[in-house]
């Protein structure tokens, strides 16, 4: 993995050497890529992903000489209620860290905006064998787990 860039000017590339488990990181954090399908409603007061365009994506970068690797989810947005989006039409998600706990199928964001609350995505296989995600409050259950079906990109790979 390449680390920063030369000028132009003779000066060398840094090279990154993965280890082992940095490369699991990699290979586990891309079957999470690809477009999906939200299959859920969205309840009162809840702003939530909508329609069959939502992406997740990998983001990898160095930091302190470690690998950084997290998950996005980003997409068009619709409210349970007025205002629950707060004039919102599109969302981006970023810093899911991936492995919690060492189990490569969960994915949390922690934030705090007055208070903290986790956002966890769950990802797991259909009765067909095909890869869903299912993300939560952990905190705050009004809304529910919101579902969504892999229907294009390296996702489709970890299915059945």
């Amino acid at each position: 993995v390449g680390e920063g860039g030369g000028d132009g000017k003779g000066e060398e590339r840094k090279f990154f050497e993965l280890s082992e488990q940095d490369e699991t990181l990699l290979k586990e954090g891309r079957l999470w890529t690809g477009t999906y399908e939200s299959l859920s409603q969205c309840g009162p007061g809840c702003c939530c992903f909508t329609g069959n365009n939502t992406a997740i994506s990998l983001s990898e970068s160095i930091k302190g000489g470690h690998l950084r690797a997290t998950l996005s989810v980003s997409g068009p947005v619709v409210g349970g209620s007025d205002g629950a989006c707060k004039s919102l039409k599109r969302m981006n998600v970023r810093n899911f860290v991936i492995g919690k706990d060492g189990d490569w199928n969960v994915a949390e964001k922690v934030y705090c905006q007055g208070s903290c609350q986790t956002l966890r995505a769950v990802k797991r296989k259909d009765e067909q064998g095909r890869v869903v995600v299912g993300i939560s409050n952990v905190e705050h259950h009004q809304c529910g787990e919101q579902l969504f079906s892999c229907k294009g990109g390296d996702c489709l790979s970890a299915s059945a």
